[in-house]
């Protein structure tokens, strides 16, 4: 019985923690895919920025720096002359938004883009730290997977005057600027302090999939050419890399582990093994068919006219449950003596193996 129990105890402990380890590298080896996949710099698909990442490390090796961090802070940015926030999925706090102007009124150059109306409510707590008030609106005619190519009007930063370039977006500045230029609606550029905010509709010119039209990879380098490092905000852009911390916060994932471990302490709490043995009943106390059968034959010792197959009915119930005891009742005696015999031997029998005391 006792090594029934333990392999039982082994065997379950053993499945659950291989159905952990099954579960978190699952998680882990998704959660690298969806990185590499989803995410800026390692991205192959038409958002990702593999081609911008390989033509960094061509001109410039390590001039491509990688944000992955829950939340920028002041020593991430210094060294960098300019930051990529590209469609941040995770909304910058107030104490971030107030970094990224710090950056940039100290010369920095902050580069912004969006693609969605989620992206771009995202957006607000940067747009309030610097003071920003512009609107969108959906752009008419707008065609899936036809990028439209905008030829800039004058010198602006990385742009110059006559160069076209690429935009792809469904959305667009609404007023202003964009009222007088088509490249206004698409683009979106403030000098603050020492430095300069640009706001991007769309995905980014220097992404995969719009690098090579146009005049965009013209962007590319310029950006490069800028003297300090380039940083790209990979964890508010799609998908980061989180921590195990990040992890074991997301509930997806948590709960299922807690629900495992659970099962694993109900499992030695309350499961039949040397941690738990249910409690022996105190001698007399029982309601075995030892206890049962001797109550029968006790309410028949104060009768008179017992018949004869009474007592020979337990001595063949003895007889079944101790075979190796030989027991034979004496003939000479009467019925009610057979049973106080037959009550004694069995209460003898029971206190040898140990069930009475």
């Amino acid at each position: 019985m006792n090594f029934k129990n333990n392999l039982l105890k082994w065997a379950g402990m053993t499945g659950l923690v291989l159905l952990v380890v099954f579960y978190v590298g699952t998680n882990i080896l998704i959660q690298k895919n969806e990185k590499l996949s989803n995410t800026s710099v390692f991205s192959e698909g038409g958002s990702g920025l593999s081609l911008l990442y390989g033509l960094g490390e061509k001109l410039h090796p390590g001039s491509l720096d990688i944000a992955r961090q829950i939340y920028v802070d002041e020593s991430s940015m210094s060294g960098n002359k300019v930051i990529a926030l590209f469609s941040p999925v995770a909304s910058l706090s107030n104490r971030e938004a107030e970094l990224f102007k710090k950056f940039v009124t100290g010369g920095g150059i902050l580069l912004v883009t969006f693609h969605s109306d989620a992206i771009w409510a995202n957006l607000g707590t940067l747009k309030k730290a610097f003071g920003l008030g512009e609107e969108i609106k959906n752009v008419e005619n707008f065609e899936n997977g036809v990028p439209v190519d905008i030829r800039a009007e004058k010198d602006l930063g990385f742009f110059r005057k006559g160069e076209r370039y690429s935009f792809y977006s469904s959305l667009q500045f609404d007023g202003g600027d964009c009222r007088f230029s088509e490249f206004n609606c698409y683009v979106s550029y403030h000098e603050v302090g020492k430095g300069q905010i640009w706001l991007m509709a769309g995905l980014p010119l220097v992404s995969n999939g719009l690098i090579n039209r146009g005049d965009n990879s013209k962007v590319a380098f310029r950006i490069f050419e800028t003297p300090g490092k380039v940083m790209v905000d990979e964890f508010h852009h799609f998908f980061s890399s989180k921590t195990l911390g990040d992890l074991l916060m997301f509930p997806p994932f948590i709960l299922p582990i807690l629900g495992m471990v659970a099962g694993l302490l109900l499992f030695f709490l309350f499961g039949y093994s040397e941690f738990y043995e249910p409690p022996r009943k105190a001698a007399g106390e029982g309601r075995s068919y030892h206890d049962v059968g001797e109550k029968i034959l006790m309410n028949f010792v104060g009768k008179e006219g017992v018949r004869a197959e009474v007592p020979e009915q337990f001595a063949q119930f003895i007889r079944r449950l101790f075979p190796e005891k030989n027991f034979n009742l004496s003939e000479a005696s009467e019925p009610r003596r057979k049973i106080l015999e037959l009550i004694s031997y069995h209460q003898l029998i029971l206190k040898q193996k140990g069930r009475r005391s």
